[in-house]
């Protein structure tokens, strides 16, 4: 009698898995594609995350990853910003921080390419997955972003 009931739970089991789950129309779109245009449609994006999603790029460039290339900066090649301090490293470099909140270490921390609080700075990916800091007087200083 035990193993009957057993065999009843699990043919009423199976019974139910083939049947559509209730929920949201979408649940049955059977296509990938289709379904994600389905939720899209029934839960449109907010401003907020249209807003969030424009800034990664941003907030993202120079930070290393796991994928192919090492970065996940993939969309942008360059960023502008303002020095608004410079700190000193573990080992004594220095750190340069932005007005975006970015910082970023000079690889290189050779005497050229002077830099001070309130200077506008470019920092361009170089070509071979590098990042080059160019000062106001164009000198190009290698750079690592660390936070």
């Amino acid at each position: 009698m035990l193993r009957g009931l057993r065999l009843s739970w699990l043919f009423a089991g199976a019974v139910g898995a083939s049947e559509p789950a209730p929920g949201h129309a979408c649940a049955a779109v059977v296509e990938a594609a289709a379904r994600l245009a389905c939720y899209d449609t029934a839960f449109p994006v907010t401003p907020a995350v249209r807003q969030a999603a424009a800034a990664r790029p941003l907030r993202e460039f120079g930070l290393r990853t796991t994928d192919r290339n090492g970065f996940v900066d993939a969309t942008i090649d360059r960023v502008e910003a303002t020095i608004t301090a410079i700190e000193h490293g573990s080992r004594r470099e220095r750190v340069l921080v932005l007005d975006n909140g970015q910082a970023w270490r000079r690889s290189n921390d050779a005497d050229r390419g002077h830099v001070a609080v309130g200077d506008r700075v470019e920092i361009r990916r170089g070509p071979l997955g590098n990042h080059i800091l160019r000062t106001p007087a164009r000198v190009p200083v290698p750079v690592a972003r660390v936070r």
